[in-house]
């Protein structure tokens, strides 16, 4: 059986891409020093290096800002033996103040090594290390974070919900890697049904950027603020906080997936079906007990204890690529959560334009409902010369908010090229992208690829 088309498309964009992802750990010189250290190591036995620099001047609403960022990314992925070894840096500061006040991010995204099977009877492959089960599969969900699936999952979102040096439209963050051991049947792809097992005895919650509550500093923070908590003293905002036993307990959760894969080319070319079951403890926190009402901050805020609940998730997503035809490709997916909570999303793209629709049903008390309802989003490039001017959206079509972002791209030189843009967040008080409009900024991102 010959892979399809897709499959060899999405191969070709697993290999190791500059996407930033973060674990708000406060880290300081000596964390980066050891990184870069054994960065210069690992070079000298790597056959595929990727590794890039940016830097990105801002102004948001009321203050200027900067993000500094650098990826490296060693592996060698066409040895018998292949392993991969990754890490990023990211800085963000407001100029008004030190540096050391900014949200910093460092992470070893992806740390993995495959031993392969072929000469016992049950085949296969191995990957020991952190890495998503998506990634192993090959499940395109893993290219779509701001997706169905890909929401629902455990998530680091750097310093500006993603990545600004991947040339994506949007900032994109990156799913976590499960620290475990993932067995998969056909490495090579030969076999028209696939299946794979993985298993890691830890849990690592969804990560969203910092966020601190003050005027000095609320507009240098993207990501997930909690929302709002009715409390003796009125509706204020949330700040999920775990003492360290509650810490460990939410860590030391093991976590399953078994999913599979279809090649069905033989029925129609280029179609392809993915489908998942797993057992792992939610991502994103539900609301525990309020401990306390903090006022440090010269804002009240409401401190909760965040509960993270076993739940089970079943999946599936079917894409087509009909060919090279202009690039068009088309996908479904249909997923059940045992809150009970089940959604769909349906999608197409091009070479030149993505669209997707997705809405979940179910549980409302959840906090990802109030992302996942009913959502649409959209984005396009069109290359014209030199510059590519892209744009989109994402908007919540029963909560009447959005985030809009427009910009344009160009080569400066061989290894440099340059990204001017804006941000807008809209929408009413108590809806999703609303606790975002302190965000609203314009941009400018001068990435450096050092070299691959």
């Amino acid at each position: 059986m010959s892979k399809s088309l897709f499959h060899n498309w999405f191969r070709s964009e697993r290999k190791p891409q500059p996407r930033v992802v973060e674990t708000n750990y406060q880290t300081g010189s000596k964390t980066s020093v050891t990184l870069l250290a054994l960065s210069i190591g690992l070079a000298a036995y790597s056959y595929d290096r990727t590794a890039a620099v940016s830097v990105t001047p801002q102004y948001f609403s009321d203050s200027p800002g900067v993000t500094l960022s650098s990826y490296q990314r060693f592996s060698n992925a066409y040895a018998n033996s292949p392993w991969m070894w990754g890490y990023h840096i990211e800085i963000g500061t407001d100029l008004a103040s030190n540096l050391h006040s900014g949200n910093h991010s460092i992470d070893l995204d992806r740390a993995w090594y495959r031993s392969p099977f072929a000469e016992t009877n049950l085949g296969g492959e191995i990957t020991w290390g952190r890495i998503h089960p998506w990634e192993v599969s090959l499940n395109p969900e893993s290219l779509r974070p701001w997706g169905l699936a890909g929401s629902l999952q455990g998530q680091n979102r750097g310093v500006s919900l993603g990545p600004v040096t991947n040339h994506s439209n949007f900032p994109s963050p990156t799913l976590l890697g499960w620290v475990g051991v993932h067995y998969w049947s056909d490495p090579v792809s030969s076999d028209s049904f696939q299946w794979g097992l993985s298993m890691t005895p830890i849990t690592i919650p969804t990560m969203g950027s910092s966020f601190e509550f003050g005027n000095n500093s609320s507009h240098t923070r993207f990501g997930r603020t909690g929302g709002t908590i009715q409390t003796e003293s009125g509706t204020l905002p949330i700040r999920f906080e775990a003492d360290n036993s509650t810490a460990r307990n939410i860590i030391a959760q093991p976590q399953v997936m078994i999913q599979s894969y279809w090649d069905l080319n033989r029925v129609t070319l280029g179609l392809e079906n993915w489908s998942w079951i797993s057992n792992a403890p939610r991502p994103n926190p539900l609301l525990g007990a309020v401990s306390r009402i903090d006022t440090s901050t010269g804002q009240s805020v409401a401190v909760v204890s965040p509960l993270f609940p076993r739940q089970w998730t079943v999946g599936n997503t079917t894409q087509w690529s009909p060919g090279n035809y202009r690039g068009y490709s088309f996908f479904s997916t249909l997923l059940y959560q045992d809150d009970p909570n089940w959604g769909f999303e349906v999608g197409a793209k091009n070479r030149f334009v993505r669209f997707s629709y997705l809405n979940q049903f179910g549980n409302r008390s959840v906090p990802e409902s109030r992302y996942t309802g009913s959502f649409m989003q959209y984005e396009g490039q069109y290359p014209l010369g030199q510059f590519t001017p892209y744009w989109g959206a994402k908007h919540h079509m029963a909560l009447k908010d959005a985030w809009f972002r427009t910009g344009v791209r160009t080569s400066i030189g061989r290894d440099t090229s340059l990204d001017v843009g804006a941000d807008i967040f809209a929408g009413a008080t108590g809806s999703y992208f609303s606790q975002w409009q302190d965000n609203d900024r314009i941009y400018a991102t001068l990435t450096w690829d050092l070299g691959g």
